[in-house]
């Protein structure tokens, strides 16, 4: 009975080592293709990620919500076809800087990305600056009603050291009706130490509307 009943528990020993044997090879098959499709890290997913009912395409992330607890840094571009809400507010910090002393006239990668254009040449006296070319700007506000903003800081403390912009062709260039030193003429000019922010806007005709606020000491 006794050798019966070791005999049958070597039996089922044998059995349960071949079926390992037969399942291990396929296994491990398996996990290296996961392993394959999710890099080599096994944390990449090169052929996207997808929580809804479509499938993605290579490197997309999909997803109906999307919620981040932390800090995070974003280094390409970002498109929204819905509302943005920023409940804290928001703070635009892509600042250049220009220490020319002769006039100028921009580029469309002066405008690209800059919030803000700190003049710090300290020119004896006044320099015009001249906005591109609508023609040349193909990626700065493409399409019909676009808009961006960009604010320029004269930082000379000197008088004479005015900035006087002016338009290039397909440029619309105007002043908000506040702009009126004195209630006299309107003017295209930064004083020295002062600060205009422009708005730009996409026309229908692809020209661009190219609006000034200009600002003056008030202390």
């Amino acid at each position: 009975m006794e050798k019966a009943k070791l005999a049958l528990g070597l039996a089922l020993v044998a059995v349960v080592i071949a079926i390992g044997a037969y399942f291990y090879p396929q296994t491990t098959t398996i996990v290296r293709e996961v392993a394959s499709e999710l890099g080599a890290s096994g944390t990449r997913f090169p052929n996207g990620l997808s929580t809804d009912t479509t499938s993605p395409i290579a490197g997309e992330l999909r997803t109906t919500t999307l919620t981040v607890t932390g800090a995070s840094i974003f280094t390409g571009t970002i498109a929204t076809n819905g509302l943005v809400t920023v409940n804290a507010g928001r703070v635009d910090s892509y600042p250049l800087s220009t220490s020319s002393s002769v006039s100028m006239t921009l580029k469309e990668s002066d405008l690209l990305y800059a919030s803000v254009v700190d003049d710090v040449s300290g020119a004896a006296a006044t320099k015009t600056i001249t906005f591109p070319a609508t023609s040349t700007l193909t990626t700065f506000i493409p399409s019909v009603g676009d808009v961006a903003t960009q604010c320029w800081s004269n930082a000379s403390t000197t008088a004479a050291a005015t900035l006087t912009f002016s338009a290039g062709t397909g440029i619309d260039l105007e002043v908000a009706t506040s702009t009126n030193p004195g209630g006299g003429a309107f003017d295209l000019i930064l004083a020295a130490d002062n600060m205009g922010c422009f708005t730009f806007m996409r026309k229908l005709n692809t020209d661009v509307h190219v609006g000034l606020l200009e600002f003056g000491d008030a202390d």
